[in-house]
């Protein structure tokens, strides 16, 4: 399965990455490995801090949902927060 989030601004919110190494408590380097287009791979691979990537993915999510729920000719939905934590998504017909 392939999810593919366009325009959802993750490209804007991260940093893109161009090698991934290790190093001793020296600083000297261990192990290296090109990573994102240094590696020629065809895509990009991002850094992006989950607090950040988040609301993204929800903004995604709730754009997909409208767009689902308009087809489907549903009149909306309600999403309710509960406390601790987590929602409760409702159909209004």
């Amino acid at each position: 399965m392939k999810i593919v989030i366009a325009g959802a601004g993750i490209g804007g919110a991260g940093t893109e990455l161009t090698e991934l190494s290790y190093h001793n408590h020296l600083g000297q380097r261990i192990w290296y490995e090109p990573r994102d287009r240094a590696s020629d791979c065809d895509w990009r691979q991002l850094a992006v801090h989950r607090g950040v990537l988040q609301p993204i993915l929800v903004d995604a999510v709730h754009d997909r949902l409208l767009a689902a729920f308009t087809q489907s000719c549903l009149d909306g939905y309600r999403l309710e927060d509960l406390p601790g934590g987590g929602g409760h998504l409702d159909a209004l017909r």
